[in-house]
């Protein structure tokens, strides 16, 4: 008997493996769980509603493809958002080597627009769509201006740290998986990222901080 899977509470773990013996519902139950969290690192890291919509959809269906290579006893949030990661990072290495230029911005938007990204269709998977928050970013729009401009002169791993721990309040843990990095890499990219910054904003980035940023 096929098991009803919007009823049953199932962990993610449950529906990987569910997935695994070929029930397309428990991994469309994952997209509606983890879609919202991959559009909107997407959209952070390149700031392109539409591209990430059409990214989205190209991390679960790789996703689906490679699911058998997903470790059970890992986190398939970690796991998902690494692939999102890489993705997003390896057309941003493509655009700057056909243009010959760097990322001019980065996305700071506090509340990014969630709500249109397409459903995913890979074989028999249906349209879904959000019903999983994200970790609430903090509001950084007062400097968006002046950040912007000095997270663009950070190293890629600075900003994107910075971006993952200070805008999407990221545990450590969560940074460390999802960039396929240790812990104390992640604090080192942090450290330099925020000295950085306080060097180039200088008493902004201290305002910034006291108001929005977590402690240093």
């Amino acid at each position: 008997m096929t098991p009803s899977f919007d009823d049953l509470p199932a962990s993610d773990q449950d529906l990987v493996a569910w997935t695994r013996q070929g029930h397309m519902e428990a991994f469309d139950r994952l997209v509606r769980r983890h879609r919202r969290s991959v559009y909107g690192l997407i959209v952070r890291l390149l700031h392109d509603h539409d591209l990430a919509e059409d990214m989205t959809q190209d991390v679960f269906v790789k996703a689906f493809r490679e699911i058998e290579t997903h470790r059970l006893e890992g986190s398939f949030s970690s796991w998902i958002l690494r692939i999102a990661n890489n993705h997003a990072l390896n057309h941003l290495k493509r655009e700057q080597s056909l243009k010959r230029r760097g990322l001019d911005t980065v996305p700071l938007d506090p509340t990014p627009d969630t709500s249109s990204p397409r459903g995913l269709t890979a074989g028999a998977l249906r349209p879904v769509g959000w019903s999983t928050p994200t970790p609430t970013p903090r509001d950084m729009s007062a400097l968006a201006p002046a950040l912007q401009e000095a997270l663009g002169r950070l190293r890629e791993k600075y900003r994107e740290c910075f971006i993952m721990r200070e805008i999407e309040q990221r545990s450590y843990e969560d940074i460390a998986e999802i960039m396929d990095m240790p812990v104390g890499t992640v604090s080192t990219c942090l450290n330099r990222a925020r000295s950085k910054l306080r060097e180039a904003l200088g008493h902004l980035y201290d305002d910034l901080q006291a108001t929005s940023l977590t402690p240093a």
